[in-house]
């Protein structure tokens, strides 16, 4: 019983220090943060229960409409949040160069894109915007426009063969367009996503963008620890190891050219921009050049993405909007039948431009992105303190009835010339605003006009039948959907894991009270019992000393496990001669990744039965003769090996004595010598030694003994590498000597263990392969202990 108090006691004071904690955080912040509103915060789960909908819009809406356009949120071990919808907090907040940079939520694409634009740090941002700005200039605007009508006319034939199929989700062929877009825009290559979404390439960046939202969205993948457990780990990986040879072979690409002709090279892709601002000795490195390049990979496509297919939306759901847009493109595109779009002629369409606004307005690509605080934010009198991450909330800003009156309704004239108010440039925030505004906003807009044009062209939009309802979700930004809610879920998870082993151990404590009362056994730790006294193998044999003391008969306990020391000669005999006890323990487990079901290691059932019978004829005394001479060969090199020794004054003879041993066996068992005396230090010495090592260490050490814990360990990733080289080694072995005894048999009588096996195997099939493994490598184990 006093186990289960303990580890009440445990839990509660976990909980306790939890809450102590969370307190001390929370009058910390609140010095700074008591003028702004919010939702009550409950101790140490602060305002997660806000969110336990899972849906991160709505209820970030919801609390700025109960408690204003500053409102404070705090989540359980994060540094408090500030979302803001204010316009006067945001003009101070867009004009501050101090909040240049991105919170912690970016971090998940630092594997990807390290310090791009995106994410880059303040003074690195500064200089790489400024490199960069020119690539979306003016005099580039025409190559874009080429680009964007080229794979628009790709979108057209693979949006033709799903005419007359009904209801289409456009999304992914928006998005593989806007793929190819970006790709060729940026580097000056073809992909061609349309025309083989299956490409190495294309899936790449598909699991990127999926493994940076899941990680988002997973607590324990948002541990770097955690995460390299798991399998996303990986597949990011292999992923990128792929973008970045791919855009690491561009960049070497573009290069030659560039330092070709000046016919076949023209400047006009961010790639070629960021190459000569490094050939003009800027100072920017290949790497810098490549997380650009891999910065407008992912940026500039899921967003123009997100943006197209909801500008369709409404297209379709409001036919006479959509019937002006096409009136519009007629007169100033498709009049005098010009098949070529143009800057000049796609900037007079002013209507549709108002269109893509408006679109923005009520569904923004980003509708929450953040800033991290690296000192004090002053605001009027008051202050945001240092390490307070600002939420900027876009989709709320943009739903302000004071600015957009009836702001859920769709109405492109709020965005024409003769309708627009003189509003704060915080009130429209799509791309965000002040110095870290998308630098790709023109660019993005050119595209979104020549696309849908293109569809418009060619096809009417109409709305789904029955209508779709959208579920608006903010997976475009690396903001976390569901990370409140599975904060909280993770929190329930820990207390129902803690409760349940709790339980298990008390009524394992109550199983086994009936056994202790039998037996004697010395004191130990709560939970731990004798374990930790069990350090490595060299413990063993003291202890058993010790512990014998106390009896015959001695119970040890090894955390959940019970072992019953036994030095009575009566039980020793009754147990070695009944066949009632003939399972091994749980020492020999850890073996079982070496020897399998190997004669030591097997339980006493038939197999282990049939093997054992086998294998006994190989200690037969009429063949015994075949192994003298391996004794005395190996014996002769042993004395060798000790007269290197004389004249000291004492040395250690087991170590010969091991080798030698080794050597005997290895020839007898396998036929085969690695001459371990005279070449101790060869790879097949070490990797026994690790093996046998491990053995022993993980057969009485707790913590070893447990594989999830011995993962973790140096130990495992030697014994990984010992048993590649082993099982390789005995496997041509066996393959080598299975041959010649299949093709000449016995032909001088002269037989090993292996070969005794083999036979087994090939008459009476009493053997599988893997079981000559395990046995031979049981034998060479037995015999040699290091």
């Amino acid at each position: 019983m006093y186990l289960y108090i303990l580890i009440t006691a445990i839990c509660l004071t976990l909980l306790m220090l939890l809450i102590i904690q969370w307190f001390r955080d929370y009058y910390t912040n609140e010095k700074y943060l008591d003028w702004i509103n919010g939702a009550r915060p409950l101790p140490v789960l602060g305002n997660a229960l806000e969110f336990i909908s899972g849906d991160v819009i709505s209820e970030f809406y919801r609390l700025h409409q109960q408690h204003g356009p500053i409102i404070k949120i705090l989540l359980p071990f994060q540094p408090p949040n500030v979302s803001v919808t204010d316009h006067a907090l945001l003009e101070t907040i867009f004009r501050s160069a101090a909040l240049l940079n991105k919170s912690n939520d970016y971090r998940f694409t630092h594997p990807w894109l390290g310090h791009g634009l995106l994410t880059a740090p303040g003074e690195r941002w500064k200089k790489h915007r400024k490199l960069i700005a020119p690539a979306f200039s003016f005099e580039k605007s025409q190559y874009f426009i080429d680009i964007f009508e080229k794979h628009s006319c790709v979108l057209l034939e693979k949006l033709s063969k799903k005419v007359g199929e009904g209801t289409v989700n456009i999304y992914p062929y928006i998005n593989l367009c806007t793929l190819d877009i970006i790709c060729e825009a940026a580097m000056g290559t073809t992909i061609n996503a349309q025309s083989n979404d299956k490409s190495d390439y294309v899936y790449s960046v598909k699991e990127m963008c999926r493994i940076v939202i899941g990680r988002s969205l997973s607590i324990p993948k948002s541990f770097d620890f955690l995460y390299q457990f798991t399998k996303d780990f990986y597949k990011q990986n292999k992923a990128l190891k792929i973008l970045h040879e791919y855009s690491r072979n561009v960049i070497e690409f573009r290069k030659k050219v560039l330092l070709g002709s000046s016919e076949q090279a023209s400047s006009n892709t961010l790639l070629d921009l960021l190459l000569d601002s490094k050939e003009t000795k800027v100072g920017i490195s290949d790497s810098e050049i490549r997380e650009e390049v891999d910065t407008f990979m992912f940026a500039g496509h899921d967003t123009v993405t997100s943006a197209i297919s909801f500008i369709l939306y409404c297209l379709a759901m409001h036919p006479q909007v959509q019937e002006r847009v096409v009136k519009e493109m007629e007169a100033i595109l498709w009049s005098h039948n010009l098949n070529v779009a143009t800057y000049g002629r796609l900037q007079k369409l002013r209507y549709l431009e108002a269109v893509i606004k408006e679109t923005l307005r009520l569904y923004p690509s980003v509708p929450i992105y953040c800033r991290r605080v690296v000192e004090d934010l002053h605001f009027g009198d008051q202050v945001i303190p240092a390490n307070t991450t600002i939420v900027i909330f876009a989709y709320g800003v943009h739903r302000c009835p004071k600015t957009y009156p009836e702001p859920e309704k769709f109405d492109p004239n709020r965005f024409l010339t003769e309708n627009q108010s003189a509003a704060s440039t915080s009130s429209y925030i799509p791309f965000s605003a002040g110095y870290r505004s998308c630098i790709g906003k023109k660019f993005a807009m050119l595209e979104m006009k020549v696309v849908v044009s293109k569809i418009l062209k060619h096809y009417r939009l109409l709305p789904t039948v029955p209508e779709h309802k959208l579920i608006l979700k903010g997976e475009t930004v690396l903001k976390s959907k569901n990370v409140l809610f599975r904060s909280l879920m993770t929190m329930h998870f820990v207390f129902i894991v803690v409760f349940l082993i709790t339980v298990a151990l008390y009524l394992k404590y109550k199983k086994w009270s009936k056994v202790n009362e039998q037996f004697l056994s010395p004191h130990g730790l709560p939970v731990l019992g004798h374990a930790l006294q069990f350090k490595n193998s060299s413990d063993l044999i003291p202890l058993i000393q010790k512990y014998s003391s106390y009896g015959k008969i001695v119970l040890l306990r090894f955390g959940p496990l019970r072992k019953i020391l036994i030095s009575d000669c009566k039980m020793v005999e009754y147990i070695l001669t009944t066949n009632i006890v003939m399972s091994k323990g749980h020492e020999y487990i850890p073996a079982r990744s070496w020897l399998g079901n190997g004669l030591l290691t097997s339980n006493g059932d038939k197999e282990w039965k049939a093997h054992r019978k086998a294998i006994s004829r190989t200690f037969h005394k009429d063949i015994y003769h075949n192994y003298i001479s391996v004794f005395e060969r190996n014996s002769n090199i042993f004395v060798k090996q000790l007269r290197s020794e004389l004249g000291k004054a004492s040395f250690d003879i087991s170590k010969f004595i091991t080798l030698c041993s080794l050597d005997i066996i290895s020839e007898a068992a396998l036929g085969k010598s690695f001459n371990a005396q005279e070449n101790s230090e060869s790879q097949y010495v070490s990797s026994l030694k690790i093996m046998c090592k491990m053995v022993m260490e993980r057969s009485f050490n707790v913590f070893l003994f447990n594989d999830f814990l011995y993962s973790f360990t140096k130990l495992y990733q030697e014994e990984k590498e010992a048993l590649r080289y082993l099982y390789s080694s005995f496997e041509n072995i066996i393959k080598e000597r299975h041959n010649l005894i299949y093709n000449h048999g016995n032909c001088d009588g002269s037989l090993t263990f292996l070969d005794f096996i083999l036979e087994e195997k090939l008459k009476k099939q009493t053997f599988t392969h893997q079981a000559v493994h395990d046995n031979v490598q049981t034998m060479i184990f037995a015999v040699s202990n290091f």
